[in-house]
């Protein structure tokens, strides 16, 4: 999750945390890929690095300002209120993976998480995965995007707690460029978290859209 201050990213760890960044490292874990369990994550002749990489998500842990074509996801949208955040992610990803499975429509992508606009007391966001082609809409599942054109980029290796930490960092480096940021922002949870992972091992990729 992300933290953001009146016109850029939070720039310190204090502010990731009190963003509601800092849960506790297992809570998250289940949150962000309750779908893998469910085995509708299709590996096919790529994992889930590969699978990142031919679409253009290379991993890397300077900022990069990369081009992106835009992308159909399948999501689940909603205002949510810091404190519901965790059950959101939990219950949202797997009824997300459910209503794929059931269409038989392929996921191509790890779990993300798609900010429409910085946060305050609530989360303007939609979140579910890239697909292979668009879901028939099932209740609260429909149809979404990941926008194209140039996008600021960061992998983060590290815990989730340190997310807000690695978007305020993000946020300095677009402003060192003299760049615009834009209004949309995901991320992409590229590890598969289990019980016994490393926290410092887990890679998140940041996006932060770029106007003009």
């Amino acid at each position: 999750c992300i933290a953001v201050s009146d016109s850029s990213l939070a720039r310190t760890q204090e502010e990731g945390a009190a963003s509601g960044c800092g849960d506790d490292e297992d809570d998250v874990q289940r949150r962000i890929w309750p779908a893998r369990r469910h085995d509708d994550f299709r590996e096919g002749p790529l994992g889930p690095m590969d699978r990142l990489t031919s679409m253009g998500h290379a991993p890397g842990m300077e900022p990069a300002l990369v081009n992106v074509t835009a992308t159909t996801t399948a999501v689940i949208g909603a205002v949510v209120p810091r404190h519901e955040l965790a059950d959101f992610f939990d219950r949202s990803f797997t009824r997300v993976a459910t209503v794929l499975s059931d269409q038989g429509i392929a996921i191509e992508s790890p779990a993300l998480a798609r900010y429409h606009r910085p946060p305050a007391d609530d989360f303007d966001l939609e979140v579910g995965f890239v697909t292979a082609r668009a879901v028939r809409p099932d209740g609260e599942v429909r149809v979404g995007s990941l926008p194209g054109g140039r996008v600021a980029r960061l992998v983060h290796e590290g815990a989730y707690d340190q997310l807000g930490a690695a978007w305020g960092r993000l946020g300095s480096w677009i402003d060192d460029q003299g760049l615009t940021p834009g209004r949309d922002l995901w991320e992409v949870y590229v590890t598969e978290p289990s019980p016994d992972i490393d926290p410092a091992t887990l890679r998140t990729e940041l996006n932060w859209s770029i106007e003009g």
